[in-house]
This record gives structure tokens, C-alpha cells and sequence, in this order.
């Protein structure tokens, strides 16, 4: 009975310090969204005229990365702590992809989606992503320590640019590809493969041949 009761009120001590952790996140909130608004997206458009500029400018000599990075579950967050505290946490994001020193151009793309062009010529495939790794883990870090939210993590897809004739399109898709695969991988990062490429249009494949079976039906 006695360890019932002491249950009950460590249960209730600790809903108290989350409701009053959440009311004073909410009153930072109110600051932060006049202080700090969030970094705009760009539109397709511009990202695929971005990236061609990109491949015209550095087609010799230089190995050109597309990196495509997400906030996983960002709607919880801003469910749970609010939307000026999420665009905090958009804006942070930005700021430490852009500083990273293989960065040539950063934009957030969609929602919390972020594509980075990276200029990966001094690295290979595997330094690439350690360093990948390492920045998704300083992110994380950031923003666990600043806003003591201990599930925090942000997924990389990356995708190299291999000539200038590959579609923008085609490139910001296989690294979006291959980031929904990283959300499964213990670093979080993953780069888009021949093997990925082939599994991607094998299940393309599948999916048409259902698509046609039905209209059959």
C-alpha cells in the first residue's frame, strides 16, 4: 500500500515537472517566433536551376555530392513543444549544414527536408560518410542539449552527381531514396548504390505489373 502511494506520487511529481518543462518551453516559443523566423524553402524550380549551375561550374575535376537531410518525426515535435520552437530547431539545422566545410549551397527543400551540394572531391566514399555521421550526431547533440529533447536525430541521403546530362530531378530523388532508407541504419546515413538502384526499379517494375494486372480485373 505504502509503495503504491509513493508510485503515485512520483507518477504525479514527475507530470508536474513535465507540464511545467512544456509551459516554459511554450513561453520561449512566444519569443522565438518574432526573434527567429524560419528559414524559407525553395521551390523545385530554383533547386534543379541551382543544381545545374553547379554541375556546369564544377564538371572538371571535382566529385559533386547531393545530400538530402531530414528531422525525423519533426511533426511530434512541433505537436508537442510548438511551431516557433520547431522553426528554432529548422533554423539550427540549416545553419550547421551550411557550415559544414564540404557545403557549396544549402536549402531547405520541403517541411524539414534540407538539401546540401557538397563538393566531395578530397574524400572518399567512406570518409564522406563518417563526416556525414559525425555532423548529424553534432545536430543531434545541439539540439538535445538546448532543448533536453533526447529523441532528436536527423537522417543524410546522398546522392553523387555524376555528369552533368543526370536530370536535377532524378539526383534530389535518388538521395531522398536513399535518406528513407537511412532512417533504418544505425549511423543514419546511406548513400544511393547500383544495388539500391536496382531494388528501386525492380519494385518499380512490380508495382506496374500489379497496376496492370488490376486494370485487367
Amino acid at each position: 500500500m505504502m509503495d503504491d502511494l509513493i508510485n503515485v506520487a512520483d507518477k504525479k511529481m514527475y507530470q508536474d515537472k513535465s507540464e511545467k518543462k512544456k509551459a516554459m518551453i511554450k513561453k520561449q516559443n512566444r519569443t522565438l517566433s518574432h526573434a527567429n523566423p524560419v528559414i524559407p524553402t525553395v521551390s523545385s524550380e530554383f533547386l534543379s536551376e541551382k543544381i545545374h549551375q553547379i554541375q556546369k561550374n564544377t564538371a572538371n575535376g571535382h566529385q559533386i555530392a547531393l545530400i538530402s537531410t531530414d528531422v525525423e518525426n519533426f511533426h511530434y515535435i512541433n505537436d508537442k513543444y510548438g511551431y516557433p520552437l520547431g522553426n528554432e530547431i529548422l533554423n539550427i539545422v540549416f545553419e550547421e549544414l551550411s557550415a559544414a566545410p564540404f557545403s557549396l549551397f544549402t536549402a531547405r527543400f520541403f517541411s524539414d527536408v534540407f538539401i546540401n551540394i557538397a563538393d566531395t572531391s578530397d574524400l572518399t566514399q567512406d570518409a564522406l560518410l563518417a563526416q556525414i555521421e559525425q555532423l548529424n550526431q553534432r545536430i543531434s547533440l545541439r539540439i538535445q542539449e538546448t532543448y533536453q529533447i533526447s529523441f532528436f536525430r536527423t537522417n543524410s541521403g546522398i546522392c553523387f552527381i555524376s555528369d552533368e546530362q543526370t536530370a536535377p530531378e532524378s539526383i534530389v530523388s535518388c538521395a531522398n531514396v536513399a535518406r528513407r532508407i537511412a532512417k533504418k541504419m544505425i549511423s543514419h546515413s546511406c548513400i544511393y548504390s547500383d544495388e539500391i538502384d536496382r531494388d528501386e526499379k525492380m519494385r518499380a517494375e512490380i508495382l506496374h505489373s500489379f497496376h496492370s494486372a488490376l486494370e485487367c480485373v
